[in-house]
């Protein structure tokens, strides 16, 4: 029989203060998604298979313990955390069909065509999107940005987090400000490195 060890995190704010049992968790949360959702990385979220997200909630329960004294991590946070990830995959999926880019390994055949056909019935789609986008930073302005509006809270980012800003991350800094997308992150268990910032 083989012997599992169980991963001890702690809880902050109703969600779990990122260290390396979190960061564990997150890339559990992320194989337990490829596992479940393979064949079915393009539907919504709303639309998978609840057994299937039950089961991803029933694995990290039986997998993490939690430390003496706290309350559980809730369903909720650990749904959450794989909706971000199916979205984030079905982002990756289409950006590399734009991109002319071969499919992804993880990715069937069947829903590569599904990007194809979407893509061929809404050819515009996209540019149509990136461009509302456009128009809706415009309007905007920089008064959240800083003086150099967008790149500065880019880099600013990428500094207190160690990678990127998302779509969404970016889409919140825009309307919200840097300082109110870092907090907010914060409070859901992101660990930000406020010292790297002006």
């Amino acid at each position: 029989m083989i012997m599992m060890t169980l991963k001890v995190y702690s809880i902050r704010d109703g969600a779990p203060v990122m260290d390396a049992a979190c960061k564990a968790m997150h890339a559990r949360i992320r194989q337990l998604c490829s596992i479940q959702f393979r064949r079915s990385i393009m539907l919504k979220w709303s639309e998978q298979d609840k057994d299937r997200k039950n089961y991803i909630t029933q694995t990290i329960y039986q997998e993490f313990r939690l430390a003496d004294g706290q309350s559980l991590v809730s369903s909720e946070w650990i749904l959450h955390t794989a909706r971000e990830v199916m979205s984030h995959r079905r982002s990756e999926a289409r950006d590399a069909f734009r991109a002319g880019l071969p499919k992804p390994v993880w990715l069937d055949v069947e829903e590569w065509d599904m990007i194809r056909d979407e893509q061929h019935k809404t050819p515009h789609r996209y540019r149509q999107q990136r461009a509302a986008a456009a128009t809706r930073l415009d309007t905007i302005g920089p008064s959240y940005l800083g003086s150099d509006g967008y790149d500065t809270m880019r880099h600013e980012f990428e500094l207190a987090m160690g990678r990127p800003p998302r779509r969404t991350e970016e889409s919140y800094g825009y309307s919200h400000g840097l300082i109110a997308l870092l907090e907010d992150l914060e409070g859901r268990g992101a660990v930000v490195s406020w010292e790297y910032l002006r």
